[in-house]
């Protein structure tokens, strides 16, 4: 299971609500990162804690939880991911 410290691999779609795609991984090599690092958001860091290999979750990250990274520039800071 997942923790704080743990590698995590992972492959996402990154959607906003009216279902535009803003970034997405799935046709390359899975993501890795420290969890609980503070390495990506603060939503997948608090949205991945607990998760079993080969799980699937949809998370809905509000704005306090989230930053921009260059592609999402254009995005406002007032809508959830």
């Amino acid at each position: 299971m997942a923790s704080n410290g743990s590698k995590v691999y992972i492959k996402y779609v990154g959607k906003l609500k009216d279902g535009k795609v803003v970034e997405s991984n799935v046709s390359e090599k899975p993501y890795k990162f420290k969890l609980g690092a503070g390495k990506v958001i603060p939503g997948w860091d608090l949205g991945i804690c607990g998760m079993r290999v080969g799980e699937k979750r949809r998370l809905t990250i509000p704005p306090s939880l989230w930053y921009t990274f260059d592609i999402l520039c254009s995005v406002s800071y007032n809508i959830s991911l």
